[in-house]
Order: C-alpha cells, then sequence, then structure tokens
C-alpha cells in the first residue's frame, strides 16, 4: 500500500473499530443487565404470581404419587405373606422420591428469596438507567473482551465492577466512575499498527455475534419466554384458577387415598423409626 492509502486504510479500520467497541460495549451492557436484573425481576413476579401456587399443586402431587407407590409395595408385600415394616417402606420411599423433594425444596426458596425481593427497595428507573450508562462505560474502557492491555489497577479490577453492577450498588459505582476518569488511560484507540488491529476488529466481531447468540438464546429460555403471559392478566387468572382448583381435587385423593392405607394395614404391621 501507498502512504496515502495506508492512512485511509487505517483511519477506516480505526472507526470499523470504534464502532464496534462501542455497538460490543452495549450488547455485553443488555446481556448483564437480562442475566442479573431482568431475569430476576420476571422471574421473582412469575414466583408470586403463579409459582407460589405450582408449588402447593406440586407438593399435594408428589404426596399423591407417594402414598400411591406405598399402597404397591403393601400389596406386593402382603401378597407374598412378607412383613410389612412401615419405617422400611418410608426410607425406601425417601430415596425413590429423592428428585421431587429436592425440586420442592428449590421452589420453597425460590418462593422465600423472591418475597425478599419483593419488599427490597429498588432503584428508580432514573437510577437504574444511571447504573447501566456508567457501566455501559466501564464495559467500554475496561472490560477484558474489549481491552486486551487492561490490569487490575487503582481497584478497577472487572469483578467488582461486575459485583458492583450486579447489586444495584449505585453509589460504589459512580465511585469506580470518578476513579476511572482520574487517570486510567483509554485503551480502546491506542495507536497500534494496521495488521493487528485488523486482528482486534476480527477478535470483537467474533465477540459481538457470541454476546447476541447468548442474548437470543436467554430470550426464548425461563423466565424471559413468560413475559407476555404474566402481562396477560386473563391467562394469569385462569391459571391460578387452574391451579387452586386442582390442588383441592388433589388434597380430597390423598385424604381418601390415606383412610385407604389405613385400612389394608395388615395388624402385624411394623411401625418404627
Amino acid at each position: 500500500m501507498s502512504g496515502a492509502n495506508d492512512q485511509r486504510y487505517m483511519e477506516k479500520l480505526l472507526d470499523k473499530y470504534d464502532r464496534l467497541r462501542k455497538k460490543t460495549a452495549k450488547a455485553i451492557k443488555k446481556r448483564d443487565r437480562m442475566s442479573y436484573h431482568t431475569y430476576v425481576d420476571y422471574k421473582t413476579k412469575y414466583v408470586m404470581e403463579v409459582g407460589s401456587l405450582e408449588y402447593e399443586f406440586l407438593k399435594v402431587e408428589n404426596n399423591l404419587l407417594r402414598m400411591r407407590r406405598k399402597i404397591e409395595i403393601i400389596h406386593n408385600l402382603m401378597d407374598n405373606d412378607e412383613k410389612v415394616d412401615i419405617s422400611l417402606i418410608e426410607h425406601m420411599l425417601d430415596r425413590e422420591f429423592e428428585e421431587n423433594e429436592l425440586k420442592l425444596k428449590n421452589m420453597e426458596k425460590d418462593i422465600e428469596i423472591a418475597n425478599i425481593l419483593k419488599a427490597d427497595k429498588r432503584l428508580s428507573l432514573k437510577e437504574e438507567r444511571d447504573l447501566d450508562r456508567i457501566y455501559e462505560g466501564m464495559i467500554l474502557e475496561l472490560h477484558p473482551d474489549i481491552n486486551s492491555e487492561v490490569s487490575s489497577d487503582q481497584g478497577l479490577d472487572w469483578e467488582k465492577i461486575v459485583w458492583t453492577y450486579e447489586t444495584s450498588d449505585l453509589a460504589t459505582m459512580r465511585s469506580l466512575k470518578e476513579v476511572l476518569e482520574k487517570g486510567i488511560p483509554s485503551y480502546g484507540l491506542q495507536e497500534v499498527g494496521f495488521y493487528r488491529l485488523e486482528d482486534r476488529v476480527k477478535a470483537l466481531s467474533e465477540t459481538l455475534g457470541r454476546v447476541e447468540s447468548e442474548i437470543e438464546e436467554m430470550s426464548t429460555n425461563f423466565p424471559f419466554d413468560m413475559v407476555d403471559l404474566l402481562k396477560d392478566r386473563e391467562w394469569l387468572e385462569e391459571k391460578k384458577e387452574e391451579l387452586r382448583e386442582n390442588t383441592e381435587i388433589y388434597r380430597e385423593v390423598e385424604e381418601e387415598l390415606g383412610n385407604y392405607i389405613l385400612k389394608i394395614l395388615p395388624q402385624s404391621a411394623i411401625f418404627k423409626n
């Protein structure tokens, strides 16, 4: 290339690189907003609206499945003239239904967390926008996927920045922004040869594509796939009513099965811990 052509090519490459950096920073901020904030907001809303009722339904359903299995085991033992050891049967059922119990415990935790988050003080919309704006600026200057030269300096390690954003600590984020503005260099537009710059443009393009794919995948998974339904009050009311009705029906069956188990138990049944 001639000198003039080299300069024009370099200018175009720098412009493309600068645009890529900004676009990638926006994409990373969007992904992290979805991961750390929007995900929590939608999951909390789902749990508060539907999840607690689903938990009650699944708990009763699990009890029914366990009781039916218990009846099956008792019948098999009696048909083979074997002793009916209730404590042994319960231990066996504990193992068989361990996965179901774990799922219910996780749902209990989700409900507990949702109640805490619902009562937690939130940033205002203006404050959230300020948090996002500062975080995007931090990404542009300090994110390792955008700035390969960046190193931990003056307390601006990336993990600390991410944690500050994740916890919505706006005051600390503003302090970190001040540290950045007091002398941390802009890494993205330092003078480099165009061959090295070409490599950076390629790497950034790959990073952008990966982040956009992650955003797309997240958008199709829970709780993002429930967003439209959570806005549909008619669907929500129908869903809640369906869960309440089915839970009540299952509780009646649960009571019947409990009485049936008491009737079929032989007098020789063993009860011990």
